[in-house]
């Protein structure tokens, strides 16, 4: 079966969907992505054209549909402890006074905002309880959240393969997981005490949180690169307003607070940031 064309005038309405739904930006360059990832639904609808699949999206009860192409276009290539420097610093300067309010009989709170199939969100995890195991017994949560359905499902059933386990030491595979199905040797389940402290949930960014308590950690990495620059300037804002007045907030490696934002944040790591009191 020949993959149909897609034209510009396609092209044009599929990243206006994207836009208004999800704040997502492809510009020209993404043209050729745009089509390789949507092809497969193009033929799952047993349709011809793209136009044909503009049509269907323009509809007024498409919106199972336009969250289908959402998930197509969004990228959810992550892995457990990505970008390591961050949980270097994580361990060595933010953990030590949050286990101490929590040992307190404080509240402590995360968020890992885009969490794809919820590597990042049980590092954060794995990384807490290392350093402080009575942490499970504690006040603590970990608010783990993503625009695309398919993946919160992944991090909630909570199960891996051995293949995505590469930067997950010996010690830590046999404290935090465990194997539950004997017909997939090859499969890992996490085991309860990170399913404890760790919470799945959807969420559009651009949309309203509905979340009334602020996090003292912020974990928002290789998300921000996907919204044009209007969402972007929408969301950090909204972002440090969610943060606790000593927060911190991580961002992707490709990433950084844009020239000229003002913010409270400091710079105090490589896309780490902290606000500080005015």
């Amino acid at each position: 079966m020949i993959a149909p064309i897609l034209t510009e005038e396609d092209f044009q309405t599929i990243s206006n969907h994207a836009r208004n739904i999800a704040g997502l930006s492809f510009s020209q360059t993404k043209r050729a992505m745009v089509r390789s990832r949507l092809v497969n639904r193009i033929r799952a609808l047993q349709l011809s054209s793209f136009s044909d699949y503009c049509a269907i999206l323009s509809q007024k009860n498409a919106a199972a549909e336009r969250q289908h192409m959402v998930s197509a276009l969004t990228t959810n290539v992550t892995k457990f402890f990505r970008e390591p420097h961050h949980f270097d610093l994580l361990l060595q300067e933010v953990l030590p006074p949050l286990v101490a309010r929590l040992r307190k009989g404080a509240s402590v709170r995360f968020w890992s905002a885009g969490c794809s199939k919820g590597q990042e969100a049980y590092s954060i995890a794995m990384t807490l309880l290392n350093f402080a195991p009575d942490a499970v017994s504690l006040d603590v949560k970990i608010l783990a959240t993503d625009i695309d359905p398919n993946v919160v499902r992944t991090g909630r059933n909570g199960c891996y393969q051995f293949s995505d386990m590469a930067e997950v030491s010996y010690e830590r595979r046999v404290k935090f997981f465990q194997t539950l199905n004997p017909d997939s040797v090859n499969e890992l389940t996490v085991r309860n005490s990170l399913r404890k402290i760790v919470c799945f949930r959807e969420l559009n960014l651009i949309d309203p949180w509905p979340m009334e308590k602020n996090f003292d950690v912020i974990f928002c990495r290789n998300v921000l690169i996907y919204f044009d620059a209007r969402a972007r300037r929408s969301l950090l804002p909204r972002f440090e307003a969610a943060n606790t007045a000593d927060g911190w907030l991580f961002l992707g490696h490709s990433e950084k607070l844009p020239t000229g934002f003002q913010s409270t944040y400091e710079n105090v790591g490589v896309t780490a940031y902290r606000r500080h009191s005015i």
